[in-house]
């Protein structure tokens, strides 16, 4: 792996075919090995987050001094959770402060995460809760409607996952509808925030 442009990785002068894996970014990339921590991303999911790989294998096509040209197609390996946050019953008038301060726990999540590029395998072995990102609707000036989002790790959801948004000092929490995140996917639920329960509906 080059540590800089100046480092040149060439060709075998023998003419031996050659396999291609890379990784991106490569903020958090050392020793062949990429890392994040999935457990806060309240301030804004961090653009490293979007692990994207891909790998060209001389298994496949021929890639050596003599056929150098190489295509590299990226694919996301983790999952996008998307939540549209609209303000219920019981809010009276949220045309004005509505939903503001909206805070959005997703619990009982894999939260560290390693790549390792040389074996293209993904592992997480930290079970957590995560703190998602949350942000009023940009088409509105008011806080009846917010997103909420975080990167996840794909793979079965566990049946004691949930989701807490906390309001002020009220809590509400509703089960996680989804069974499984699918690596490369974005999910996305619409939920309804009621005074008496959080109602989530996936789209």
């Amino acid at each position: 792996v080059p540590d800089s442009n100046n480092d040149i990785l060439y060709f075998p002068i023998d003419g031996e075919n050659v396999t291609f894996k890379a990784c991106s970014p490569n903020e958090n990339f050392k020793d062949g090995l990429w890392e994040a921590d999935l457990s806060d991303q309240s301030n804004g999911i961090p653009l490293y987050f979007d692990l994207m790989t891909t790998t060209a294998s001389s298994n496949e096509k021929t890639y050596n001094e003599t056929a150098p040209s190489v295509s590299l197609e990226f694919e996301h390996r983790l999952t996008y959770l998307m939540l549209v946050v609209s303000s219920g019953e019981g809010f009276g008038n949220a045309a004005t402060d509505g939903l503001k301060g909206l805070q959005v726990t997703l619990t009982n999540q894999k939260t560290s995460v390693s790549y390792n590029l040389s074996t293209d395998v993904l592992t997480s072995e930290t079970t957590g809760d995560i703190k998602m990102s949350s942000r009023k609707s940009q088409s509105s000036s008011i806080y009846k409607t917010m997103h909420v989002s975080a990167i996840v790790y794909p793979g079965a959801v566990s049946s004691d996952s949930k989701l807490v948004f906390t309001l002020g000092e009220e809590t509400f929490t509703t089960d996680l509808p989804a069974e499984s995140f699918t690596a490369g996917s974005k999910l996305t639920y619409n939920v309804t925030l009621n005074r008496y329960k959080a109602e989530a509906d996936v789209t």
